[in-house]
């Protein structure tokens, strides 16, 4: 089980990873490497200067060249020695008998208790080596959010007669019987005794701190990997129940398609899916819980999943706006930026008024994210993709929202260069807006806790 081991081979592909992401690990855990690492970007750039020029390069020219090229290559040998000794030192901390993970409460401003762990580096590559390997001998993967939302919006547009049944499952991951869990990595003996040991260290840190008896750490990245291990069953269990045609879930969403032979009631069916909960050990909330009957001609329908709210009309026109909850997360956002300048602006005018307007183009825009190789982007647009109505009334609603704030503004300049930025237009052009990697923690850094 060698890739599964704690070691520095297998540390150094999750140090790849992670600055590929745009996690600059070395300036969070290894000082050491910066040094080295600024000298070659200074080198580099130097070099870059050499080829600027479309004229052929000097005796002498070509001389520093070959020089500065020496002097990258041994700089990069350097940085590569040090990244090997700082992951060996981190691989024996992780493999020590003594290591183990601290937890902690955080407050997210979610409402639910969240956990993080302690900001060790053994800790970070042990956890996310423990990810790796689960992801890697059960290929656990979330569904996709957008794929599920644009299914959705398919089929309960079609004209065929159906139920919809929505629902989700009350704290989601509080309630996953960690014991189930650890019998069945046992038992199966797929994962490195090292792995699952730290798993069970974990979760007894976890039940000791919170008090539970069971249940997953909210906010911990193995959490995730866990709970839809343990969801395979049920999601099985639904997928094939009898008068289901579609099934679906995104965490503790779920959404169902049912369609009972004709003449026959759809409440057996749904009584099978209650208690299939039970049998899952989960609990459904009732509150979210709504059946709508589509099997003799189009109702009205509406309700909320991921982030959208589907309106079905007598017609067969389905809109997907959002929801009201997500439009209220956008209106609080604006309101901080602005009530961060107010505060801001009494010390330093000038930049509390650079970053107000920064903050405003990241909001109403979108960016992709800095050194990430897979382009990954985020914004407006790319959180909102499938919002399909007419006239977006959201979007206008929220370019109102700011509007009014900006002329709160006793700087009419000031508002006027923040109202030309709309979500309307950030949305429907996919605006861009580059930030550096320094500048965006900054931007976000008002919304940590919201």
């Amino acid at each position: 089980m060698f890739e599964q081991a704690f070691s520095e081979r297998n540390f150094r592909k999750i140090f790849d990873q992670e600055n590929r992401k745009g996690r600059y690990l070395e300036a969070e855990f290894f000082p050491s490497i910066v040094d080295v690492s600024e000298r070659i970007q200074k080198a580099r750039r130097l070099r870059r200067t050499f080829k600027k020029g479309k004229a052929a390069l000097t005796e002498v020219q070509k001389v520093e060249l070959t020089k500065l090229k020496k002097k990258i290559e041994a700089l990069e040998a350097e940085r590569e020695l040090k990244i090997t000794e700082e992951l060996e030192k981190v691989s024996a901390l992780a493999q020590s008998g003594d290591f183990k993970f601290s937890i902690k409460e955080i407050d997210v401003g979610l409402g639910k208790t969240t956990y993080t762990i302690d900001k060790e580096v053994a800790s970070f590559f042990a956890i996310k080596q423990i990810q790796a390997n689960l992801q890697r001998v059960y290929k656990v993967k979330q569904a996709n959010r957008q794929q599920i939302v644009s299914q959705v919006s398919k089929l309960i547009a079609d004209q065929f007669p159906k139920y919809i049944l929505r629902t989700d499952i009350t704290s989601f991951y509080e309630s996953i019987p960690t014991k189930n869990i650890m019998h069945k990595l046992d038992e199966d003996g797929l994962l490195s005794v090292r792995t699952r040991k730290l798993i069970k260290q974990l979760l007894h840190s976890y039940q000791e701190l919170s008090g539970a008896v069971c249940g997953l750490p909210r906010g911990i990245g193995i959490s995730a990997y866990l709970a839809e291990l343990y969801m395979r069953k049920f999601d099985t269990m639904l997928r094939s129940a009898t008068g289901v045609i579609y099934y679906s879930r995104y965490v503790d969403d779920l959404f169902l398609v049912l369609s009972p032979p004709p003449n026959k009631s759809v409440l057996p069916d749904v009584r099978r899916i209650i208690q299939a909960f039970k049998r899952g050990g989960l609990h459904r909330n009732r509150d979210k819980t709504s059946l709508f009957d589509i099997t003799k001609g189009f109702k009205p329908v509406k309700f909320d999943f991921l982030g959208y709210c589907f309106t079905l009309d007598a017609n067969a026109k389905i809109e997907l706006t959002m929801t009201a909850a997500k439009k209220k997360r956008y209106e609080d956002r604006i309101d901080r930026v602005f009530a961060d300048y107010l505060k801001k602006s009494k010390y330093d005018e000038k930049r509390a008024r650079r970053l107000l307007v920064e903050r405003v183009k990241f909001l109403t825009g979108n960016t992709r994210l800095v050194n990430n190789k897979k382009n990954v982007v985020a914004g407006i647009y790319f959180s909102n993709s499938l919002l399909h109505s007419d006239g977006f009334p959201d979007l206008k609603a929220l370019d109102l929202h700011l509007s009014k704030k900006a002329s709160g503004l006793s700087n009419a300049a000031l508002a006027n260069k923040i109202t030309k930025h709309t979500f309307v237009d950030g949305f429907q052009t996919r605006r861009y807006h580059k930030f550096s990697a320094t500048k965006l923690a900054e931007i976000v850094r008002v919304w940590k806790h919201g």
